[in-house]
């Protein structure tokens, strides 16, 4: 019964830390959906991560003190009971302020809970054995932590962003009927019920400005009057607690635990920790999402190598350092996680899924030894004083979140904004090269403002194309392309066009004066027959361009020949017909005079002397020839054409070459802002690779602790 009791009890505690831990990081993924549900800015919402992480390290030493005093079973309850009550009023939210404020109630909630989790486990098992269940649970929460993009990317994937927080409610109501049913009280019993009051105030104000100003400094600006009254603030309250703490007879904290070594090095292990769970949850995840442009989902699933990773390794540490110790354990972990920052420094467009899944164990690994620090920092800490160690040790991490959050988001606002604005300028330069006109070149520049500035909207290339498609309905100029063979087919033919034009103008001239000459013909047959033959004779011997005239009328008739047989084909074909034997006489080189011309054409048919009614029908068909080449002329719209498509083709193999500049000028620059962000992460876990030497030691148990 006490063994399934011990299990039982584990499991509880192991489930409240993943979910409190969890919680912590599982938020960011959903930001961007979370964002769109209220129609917020990404300002007001990253409050909803701010929020929780400021309670998580602004409680969690109180609730250690409050546990220690008034009962650990009771206080985790407590805790339980509000984490439970914030998770559900989250889900049910349906305005922001409300999600804020109740994401609070769920903060301190977890806070409670946190540090009750180690003196909880050494009452269970007792100090021997504690140590087992401490470094299980320790690895749950490793775990946890780095579980939370993955873990939310698949909820995502399936259902909306309140189930992140309904997830939550039947592993309390299990959580809290197990610790009922396992658990039975305990206190710090070296301490007063008595609540050191000042202290309190004094420790909550200066921890509430440090982490408020850690987490919105570069919001505010550091050098701006909130950040830097802020600091002082909190440097004040801070200096004030401790100065208070050292003269008070019951101190709110225990100072003296930073005398054992082991507590302090293992506290700034955990310490770092925290700051690295920020490289993977959310600096890596934002390259996936904003960079390589991957779904939620799929960043989590290079995210998670991460998680599982962490699964196996802290477990294994755990075991390991029974024959080694923590140190060489707890170091090797800084310096892998060092390591696998600086690969990430070694990001690229072309880095393979395979080789960002290696980074992510080697993180892992690192991390999940790194964590061995939560079991390290309480070894040699008296079972009294467990619940405090705990608080301090689990505050130590979330202020190294909170540092994470600062640096590095900061660091990568900073480096990104660099780059997008080295983007706008190359982006600029080449449309200028590419001498894109307007209005194309507008919305190439708009398009690509809006997406810089936007923090949810990654969709620019599809956006610019669905805007450049639209500007294909609005005027622009039609010149020359720059591509040299389509350069080429367009100078041909616009050379076409222009010989084309004036040869069509010549052929318009003539026909005008053959018009006039007929009209003026038709004018005097009424005086003379003879006078007739003589003008249509001049007429076509004075037609320069005869010769032509009649290779025109020799085409025309046979284009007439190769059509149906319709009555109205069939007159048009006779009238063209006499026509062509009238020029074929009036331009044989034998016919001299006028006279000759008059018997020529007497001799075509029996009907040759009415001359006028074939010379009527002549004057209106050549006429409405005349007038049909000055309405409409197919060629040269069809020339014109032409010359239209062989700019659009030349005009969007520009576009496609400045989307695909677009692309690698965003890829690189942006890339090259998150590698400068890994490597600020890593130069600062390895300044802290010493501190991991100082997490073991030979003996028992400190005497300073004991006290």
């Amino acid at each position: 019964m006490k063994s399934l009791r011990g299990r039982l009890g584990l499991i509880a505690l192991c489930l409240i830390m993943f979910i409190v831990t969890l919680d912590t990081t599982i938020t960011n993924i959903a930001l961007p959906d979370i964002t769109k549900y209220f129609n917020a800015s990404v300002t007001n919402t990253n409050w909803i991560s701010t929020i929780y992480v400021l309670a998580m390290s602004v409680f969690i030493i109180p609730a250690a003190k409050f546990g220690d005093q008034f009962g650990r079973k009771k206080i985790m309850l407590l805790g339980l009971g509000l984490f439970g009550i914030g998770s559900l009023l989250c889900g049910l939210s349906e305005n922001l302020i409300f999600l804020i404020a109740v994401r609070f109630v769920q903060g301190i909630g977890g806070a409670i809970v946190t540090p009750i989790m180690i003196p909880l486990s050494v009452s269970l098992f007792g100090r021997e054995k504690a140590t087992d269940a401490v470094g299980t649970i320790g690895a749950v929460t490793a775990v946890a932590a780095a579980a939370g993009p993955p873990i939310g990317g698949l909820v995502l994937q399936y259902f909306t962003w309140k189930y992140i927080f309904f997830i939550n409610l039947p592993i309390v109501i299990l959580t809290f009927v197990l610790i009922i049913t396992c658990f039975a009280e305990s206190y710090d019993t070296t301490v007063s019920k008595k609540v050191d009051g000042l202290g309190l105030v004094l420790f909550l104000a200066g921890i509430a400005q440090l982490t408020y100003v850690l987490i919105k400094g570069y919001d505010m600006g550091w050098a701006s009057k909130w950040s830097i009254g802020l600091i002082i603030g909190s440097a004040l309250c801070i200096g004030l607690f401790i100065q208070w703490e050292r003269h008070t007879k019951e101190p709110f904290v225990e100072f003296g635990l930073f005398r054992e070594a082991t507590f302090t090095a293992s506290s700034l292990v955990y310490f770092v920790c925290g700051f690295a769970i920020i490289c993977s949850s959310l600096i890596f995840n934002f390259y996936l999402e904003t960079v390589r442009e991957y779904t939620a989902l799929k960043a989590s699933y290079i995210i998670m190598f991460m998680s599982i990773t962490v699964m196996i390794a802290m477990p294994l540490g755990t075991k390991l350092q029974k024959k080694v110790g923590y140190k060489p354990l707890i170091t090797s972990g800084i310096v892998l996680m060092g390591i696998s920052l600086l690969m990430l420094t070694r990001l690229n467009q072309s880095t393979s899924w395979m080789a960002m899944v290696s980074m992510m164990i080697i993180l892992g690994l690192g991390f999940g030894l790194g964590c061995l620090s939560i079991v390290s920092a309480v070894q040699f800490v008296s079972q009294d004083k467990a619940g405090m160690a705990s608080g301090i040790v689990n505050a130590s991490r979330q202020l190294g979140t909170c540092l994470g959050i600062a640096l590095l988001v900061g660091t990568m606002t900073h480096t990104t904004n660099l780059a997008k604005d080295t983007i706008r300028k190359d982006s600029n330069n080449e449309i200028a090269r590419l001498a894109i006109p307007e209005p194309f070149s507008t919305t190439m520049k708009t398009d690509l403002n809006h997406a810089l500035n936007s923090e949810t909207d990654n969709n620019l290339q599809v956006i610019l194309k669905a805007d450049l498609k639209k500007d294909q309905n609005r005027p622009y100029p039609i010149v020359q392309p720059q591509n040299s063979d389509l350069k080429k087919a367009y100078n041909g033919t616009q050379t076409i066009k222009d010989s084309y034009g004036r040869a069509n103008k010549q052929y318009q001239d003539s026909m005008e004066q053959l018009i006039l000459g007929q009209q003026k013909m038709r004018a005097a047959i009424a005086a003379t027959q003879d006078t007739q033959y003589q003008l249509l004779f001049e007429l076509i011997k004075g037609n320069s361009n005869g010769a032509e005239q009649l290779s025109t009328y020799e085409n025309d008739l046979k284009l007439l020949s190769q059509q149906s047989e319709t009555p109205g084909n069939m007159k048009k074909e006779q009238l063209m017909t006499m026509l062509i034997a009238v020029y074929k006489i009036g331009l044989n080189p034998t016919v001299q005079t006028e006279s000759q011309f008059k018997s020529q054409i007497e001799l075509l048919s029996p009907n040759a002397k009415s001359l006028l009614v074939g010379q009527q029908h002549l004057l209106d068909g050549q006429t409405a020839l005349l007038t049909g080449l000055k309405k409409s002329d197919k060629l040269l719209t069809g020339l014109s054409q032409i010359q239209t498509g062989l700019y659009n083709i030349d005009l969007e193999r520009r576009v496609s070459q400045y989307t695909t500049f677009l692309r690698n000028s965003k890829n690189i620059n942006l890339t090259t802002a998150y590698t400068d962000t890994f490597l600020v992460a890593a130069i600062f876990i390895l300044l802290f690779a010493t501190a991991g030497m100082y997490t073991d030691r030979e003996g028992e148990f400190h005497e300073d602790a004991k006290e």
